[in-house]
């Protein structure tokens, strides 16, 4: 079944297919030649994001960055953010546009409490007037500011955390 078709609004019933197939990437790249198999990073973008706070749980996965994303925990039935949150190992990054009507604020921002009182290693970034889904694409209008920005502490975080 291609991810599309899975990944979408019932992705629920798939969570299990999900974080195997996701696992499963993340060994199949430390079997790659040029791959240091313990400096591994994943950024994800919206549902990709609460999907990289997934794989934070591994031990093997060393940085996460996560633009505005779905953290809702009445989105997720068997895999809430709460929970996630109390086993994730990485230190994470998160993006949010201040205005993002998909995913609201107030999500991200009860997550970034949800790290900061389990004391996870963590950085928050909030960006005035950006909506959901800033990233290279947007060159222009709203957003164009926090897809600039948001690059460039991504690299200096990924940097950083994958020596």
């Amino acid at each position: 079944m291609a991810a599309g078709v899975w990944a979408g609004s019932d992705y629920g019933k798939h969570q299990e297919r999900i974080r195997t197939d996701l696992g499963q990437a993340i060994e199949a790249m430390k079997s790659v030649s040029f791959i240091k198999a313990d400096c591994i990073g994943v950024v994800g973008f919206s549902l990709g994001g609460y999907f990289s706070f997934w794989l934070g749980t591994r031990n093997d996965v060393k940085a996460v960055i996560s633009y505005y994303g779905a953290y809702a925990p009445t989105v997720i039935a068997k895999y809430g953010i709460i929970d996630i949150v109390a086993q994730i190992k990485s230190p994470v990054l998160m993006f949010h546009g201040d205005q993002d009507t998909w995913v609201p604020i107030d999500d991200a921002n009860t997550t970034a409490d949800l790290l900061k009182s389990n004391n996870k290693q963590y950085e928050y970034i909030i960006y005035p007037g950006a909506e959901h889904a800033f990233g290279p694409q947007y060159t222009s209008g709203p957003n164009a500011a926090a897809n600039t920005n948001s690059q460039q502490k991504a690299l200096v975080f990924l940097e950083a955390k994958l020596k």
